[in-house]
């Protein structure tokens, strides 16, 4: 097989289809998540550090915008150690992908519980491919 002039330095897409796991930086610090990115163009997050007993989680969607960038958004749900939902956050970023290593920024839009809006912040998410699949329920 014949190689065209130019094809040795071709980039080789990366999918980001799957399990990621890392760190998110905002305005209020740094907090452990992950992210399942689906076939399907699903997205599934849950960050893993939530103090009291509560959580957060959320879904939405990805698309391929370039070679090795991709961008997602999604609705996080803040919930108290009961379940109750004490706020929300609309997520939406831009991903730049290098083999089992992705970067991605964007500005994140902060709700309190009644679905008031609060504050915008930029958020800066680093992770590595790897972890367990988050729970989205």
């Amino acid at each position: 097989m014949t190689v065209p002039a130019g094809a040795a330095h071709a980039t080789v897409r990366s999918s980001p289809v799957g399990v990621w796991e890392g760190t998110v930086r905002h305005g209020a610090g740094t907090d452990d998540l992950v992210l399942a990115l689906h076939a399907d163009g699903s997205v599934c997050l849950a960050v893993t550090d939530v103090p009291d007993g509560g959580r957060a989680q959320g879904a939405g969607s990805w698309r391929a915008t370039g070679t090795d960038s991709f961008s997602y958004v999604v609705k996080e749900w803040l919930l108290d150690a009961n379940g109750a939902v004490t706020g929300s956050v609309d997520i939406d970023q831009q991903a730049v992908q290098r083999a089992e290593t992705f970067d991605s920024s964007g500005i994140s839009k902060i709700y309190d519980a009644q679905g008031t809006y609060v504050a915008s912040t930029e958020a800066e998410v680093s992770v590595r491919r790897g972890g367990s699949r988050p729970d989205c329920r």
